[in-house]
């Protein structure tokens, strides 16, 4: 096995070493104003989104986790198949193995064998070329792509990338391909400048992908065993106030970033969240090898989710923005600086 694919399977015993579905995060410094007279039945609640210039019965999705190695090629065949079931969009793991190693592909193809009709989105690190993302989409025949942003993660890897040039090849890519291109952060969240910049470049939809779920700075530090930088595991924003920040920016807003249950959902599209990415929740259990478990956990969101929304009073995510929102003080005190300082 190559270093890329050991880094691959490392990278999925950290997540299951470190997980923990009870860790708290900014979620819970979030309230929402219950509806006790909503003048609504659960008949009339429909969690449907549109993105995408494409219809989702659930606006929540699996989000990117794996791919390069027997092991992931089993973890996607698992998320494929309850993609399918679910009518959920499902994005794979970073191709780029898949580029510099043909072997692997497969990993990656089986998604599109499992679910040939799915919503499928492709996965690679925004420096990429436009000759690569082209291939990373045609390997799967993606309906979209992630291109993530991830400097932290590379730069504590010590054989990471070192260059981040990233705004003209951003800006071509957004150019020069037709589906949608979203831009990803990986668990480090987004400030308002980038996200006003790469606007400016031309994406229309941002994972704001924030701290409060996988750790990857956390991950590759376990890996590193020539220096020890735990200090910088609490880098980054959180989901949270990556959402309260750019909220405003008329931009497709996606939230992923500890995504542990229904209520996270929710919360996500009250702070201004078009679509929910959910990865380590959903990983768990096919970790564990129970892909039952995750397929009843799955169905179970399914029907909790328009309970929640109909106890708000929201017959539509739409209407979900508008929810009242109480905040902590601790994210109070978060937005008053943030406002302060500019």
């Amino acid at each position: 096995m190559n270093r890329s694919a050991q880094r691959k399977n490392e990278h999925l015993s950290l997540f299951e070493k470190n997980y923990n579905l009870q860790q708290k995060n900014d979620f819970d410094e979030i309230r929402l104003v219950p509806d006790l007279i909503p003048e609504l039945g659960l008949k009339d609640i429909k969690p449907k989104i549109k993105i995408f210039n494409r219809e989702f019965p659930h606006s929540f999705f699996i989000n990117a986790i794996t791919g390069g190695t027997a092991k992931a090629k089993e973890i996607n065949q698992q998320l494929a198949t309850l993609a399918q079931k679910y009518d959920l969009a499902m994005a794979v793991g970073s191709q780029k193995i898949a580029l510099k190693e043909k072997d692997t592909r497969d990993t990656f193809e089986i998604v599109r064998k499992i679910n040939p009709h799915g919503f499928i989105i492709a996965n690679l690190n925004a420096n990429q070329d436009i000759s690569q993302v082209k291939d990373a989409i045609a390997m799967i025949d993606a309906n979209a792509i992630q291109l993530h942003l991830n400097s932290p993660q590379e730069l504590i890897n010590r054989d990471g990338d070192r260059n981040f040039l990233l705004s003209n090849n951003i800006s071509k890519i957004c150019e020069q391909i037709s589906k949608p291109v979203i831009i990803k952060s990986v668990g480090f969240g987004i400030s308002y400048d980038n996200v006003k910049r790469l606007q400016n470049l031309g994406v229309k939809y941002v994972d704001v992908s924030g701290k409060g779920g996988t750790n990857f700075i956390k991950i590759e530090n376990q890996q590193n065993f020539s220096h020890n930088l735990d200090y910088l595991n609490d880098w980054g924003l959180s989901t949270v106030e990556s959402l309260l920040i750019n909220r405003k920016i008329p931009i497709n807003l996606i939230a992923s970033g500890g995504i542990r249950n229904p209520l996270d959902i929710i919360k996500s599209h009250a702070l201004g969240a078009k679509m929910v990415g959910v990865s380590g929740t959903f990983l768990h259990p096919l970790i564990k090898k129970n892909p039952e478990k995750l397929d009843q956990l799955i169905s179970e969101w399914i029907e909790e989710i328009p309970k929640i929304m109909l106890m708000l009073g929201k017959s539509s995510i739409d209407q979900l923005y508008k929810t009242q929102t109480i905040l902590s003080v601790k994210i109070s005190n978060f937005l008053n600086s943030w406002d302060k300082s500019f």
